[in-house]
């Protein structure tokens, strides 16, 4: 099952690797490591992405890559300005200046959202800082996915409801309906991406559903709850209820 990380296949990339490159240049046994761990890690990573296409192997776990690569791709780009000459130096520094300078400007005015896409769509350069970005989004927007009272819901759900043999609606956040997913691998649509529609609440209202968990700090609670036809109640707490349709 994929879960949540940060998604970006090449565009962080593509600024580093020419100054990191340019270690190389000097030939002696810290360069040459650096270039097999580079080497390594780069046909590593293309055999995983092959499984991924062809044996649908997780992608959270192909990201994970990214996060050494990344240290690997700054430290010969801190490598390379370290043994540059006085020449070279000077280019490189004004590099990773304007670099840091288009970051900057580009995480203060572009909000990156956490998705679970697995490849990024539209991927190219105007993702190259996203980065930065999702760590801004990260810091100012993502709450505790499950505070301690919305657990002991999961906890009731756990200890006397089947999900294999009963189905459940949720109305909670994107991100608990991805962890309920985790926890119970179960999910009421196919794209949790998605908007819960309307239409689900009308199915709930239809009996389709046999049991529905409302969490109170959903957005989508504020959105349907005239619309929910609450059902009998089977257990509630100051975060959220779950109800049965008789």
């Amino acid at each position: 099952m994929e879960g949540y990380i940060y998604r970006n296949c090449f565009a962080n990339f593509i600024f580093l690797v020419p100054i990191s490159l340019c270690c190389i240049k000097k030939k002696n046994d810290d360069t040459n490591i650096w270039f097999i761990f580079i080497a390594l890690l780069v046909l590593f990573m293309i055999t995983f992405f092959i499984a991924i296409v062809k044996l649908e192997f997780s992608t959270y776990y192909y990201y994970k890559f990214n996060f050494i690569l990344w240290f690997l791709l700054w430290y010969g780009a801190i490598y390379a300005i370290n043994i540059s000459k006085e020449k070279m130096l000077w280019g490189l520094s004004i590099y990773i200046v304007v670099y840091m300078l288009f970051a900057c400007v580009v995480t203060a005015n572009k909000k990156v959202e956490i998705t679970k896409e697995v490849f990024d769509a539209d991927e190219n350069l105007t993702n190259t800082f996203d980065i930065y970005g999702i760590n801004k989004t990260v810091i100012k927007d993502v709450s505790i996915d499950y505070l301690p009272e919305e657990l002991n819901l999961l906890e009731y759900i756990n200890n006397n409801i089947d999900l294999k043999q009963n189905n459940i609606l949720l109305i909670a956040n994107p991100r608990q309906e991805f962890w309920f997913n985790g926890i119970f691998n179960y999910s009421n649509r196919k794209n949790l991406e998605s908007v819960i529609p309307i239409t689900e609440i009308e199915r709930w209202n239809n009996k389709d559903y046999k049991y529905i968990l409302i969490l109170y700090r959903s957005i989508y609670y504020d959105r349907y709850k005239s619309d929910i036809i609450k059902g009998d109640l089977l257990y509630e707490n100051s975060y959220g209820a779950i109800y049965v349709n008789d």
